[in-house]
């Protein structure tokens, strides 16, 4: 069901950059599915305030889409490995807000695959920008070469993170071979891949 003119406005008034507590108000009688997806589809940080009874998987991904910080305000009952591998789909830096626990390695994998680098000025640091990327957020014990491949293969740039020990011939070989092999199944037949897509190991 469509929304309402009313409800329209309230939304535009109301939505992003304004604060995202006035949901804690939404008019009596508008709470409903159609309201909220919209409401998240403008400001996924909003499913904080988003009633338990909508929380759907949908409307959750829908969140985590528009902004993957979404993802600290799921239910209980959706934190499994399954959705957060979806939510790794839509963006691989809400791979920060998976419990520890809950890491594994194929959802490490599944955030490199939609990783990109991003930059930050810490609080105090005049100037000063930090860059992050999702393999900032993986458990030490889970910074396998398969993670690492994979986030390579997204962006070369990611090779600064790999450890010297790894960063051999046979590591930079793979990633040649994966990206060729992807080339090939897309149809471009892999010419010309595994010259340009990584700096040389130094």
């Amino acid at each position: 069901m469509a929304l309402s003119k009313e409800q329209e406005e309230w939304l535009s008034e109301n939505s992003y950059p304004r604060p995202r507590d006035n949901f804690k108000n939404v008019p009596k009688g508008w709470s409903t599915e159609e309201f909220w997806f919209e409401a998240v589809r403008r400001d996924g940080g909003v499913l904080e305030y988003v009633p338990e009874a909508w929380k759907t998987e949908a409307l959750c991904l829908a969140a985590i889409q528009q902004n993957y910080t979404a993802l600290q305000y799921i239910p209980e009952e959706l934190k499994t490995e399954a959705f957060y591998l979806a939510a790794m789909k839509e963006d691989g830096f809400a791979l920060e807000y998976v419990p520890e626990a809950l890491k594994t390695e194929a959802l490490c994998i599944a955030a490199m695959k939609n990783s990109r680098f991003s930059y930050s000025t810490g609080p105090g640091h005049m100037g000063h920008v930090t860059t992050i990327h999702p393999l900032d957020y993986v458990p030490d014990a889970l910074k396998t070469e398969a993670v690492y491949l994979a986030a390579v293969q997204q962006n070369w740039r990611a090779m600064e993170y790999v450890p010297k020990a790894m960063k051999t011939e046979a590591f930079e070989a793979r990633i040649r071979e994966a990206e060729i092999r992807a080339a090939i199944s897309s149809g471009s037949g892999g010419e010309g891949y595994g010259t340009n897509l990584i700096k040389p190991i130094s």
